[in-house]
């Protein structure tokens, strides 16, 4: 900052990443950068990490074990994977092939996952003909949880990608976060009545699903989702403020705010130009 001669009352904000050396209370760097500081800042975990690391009560260990192993097994062995291309083609499939899985890529994780169970039948006939142990691929169970794991990876992406991009101000993905929490809890209110209208894989199976099992695993997502964004929550007010100046009421704000706001609210001149533009393009103005 000081070999910049960046100005230091124009700084709001501080991002890091979940290290306990950035993140302490007492002696590490948020710590001891808001002591150097002569106003309040808001200090955040990066969203995208928060996110990620939420998603992890839903490893599924038991499925995800098995199916990055299955994957590995065929495509790991240059002899396999090419008998295994072979019978796709041979089958008709349309899929030509099983996806590698990262453990660090939400979209390459949903893809594997997706992938795995289309060629879910394939894969049980590659190896049985290889003599290999393909048990579990088809008990009731484990198919059940993949289906489950499979959709609630889709949701989870799908948020994954909303929160990433350029110009992605700090209101909107917390909204995109918000937005998911109450997507979950509508999501286990129909899953305990057995409505799978938004499970499009666990709806293909024509056994009986644990729901109440399934409804405890979104339950602890909404927690750990409620946990890791507490100190956002906190902030809201002011990012209603900053996201909606023009619906807010004024008497909801900080009083040092109060006047300026009611003159930006009768201002119609930015109330066009704030229905026009982007938010970051209105506050350029």
């Amino acid at each position: 900052m000081v070999k910049f001669e960046l100005p230091e009352k124009k700084l709001c904000g501080v991002t890091t990443d979940g290290a306990s050396a950035q993140t302490g209370k007492n002696i590490e760097f948020i710590a001891l950068f808001k002591k150097s500081i002569n106003h309040e800042i808001i200090s955040y975990h990066c969203i995208i990490h928060q996110e990620q690391l939420c998603a992890k009560v839903l490893e599924m260990k038991n499925v995800m074990e098995l199916v990055i192993h299955t994957v590995n097994f065929i495509r790991s062995r240059g002899l396999n994977h090419r008998q295994f291309k072979q019978l796709l083609e041979g089958c008709g499939s349309e899929a030509k092939d099983v996806i590698y899985f990262s453990q660090v890529r939400w979209i390459c994780r949903a893809a594997t996952l997706k992938r795995f169970w289309i060629l879910l039948p394939e894969i049980v006939l590659f190896l049985k003909i290889k003599g290999k142990n393909k048990i579990l691929l088809e008990t009731i169970d484990c198919l059940n949880d993949l289906a489950f794991l499979i959709d609630m990876t889709q949701m989870l992406m799908e948020l994954n990608l909303k929160l990433q991009g350029k110009d992605q101000l700090f209101s909107k993905l917390f909204e995109n976060v918000e937005t998911f929490v109450l997507k979950l809890k509508i999501l286990k209110q129909q899953l305990s009545s057995k409505v799978l209208v938004h499970f499009k894989a666990l709806s293909e199976r024509i056994y009986t699903i644990d729901s109440e099992r399934y409804c405890t695993l979104i339950l602890k997502l909404i927690d750990e989702f409620d946990t890791r964004f507490c100190d956002f929550k906190k902030e809201k007010n002011e990012l209603d403020l900053f996201a909606h100046p023009f619906s807010i009421q004024a008497e909801t704000v900080r009083n040092e705010f109060q006047m300026e706001l009611i003159e930006l609210q009768n201002n119609k001149d930015l109330k066009e130009a704030y229905k026009e533009v982007e938010l970051l393009e209105f506050y350029k103005k």
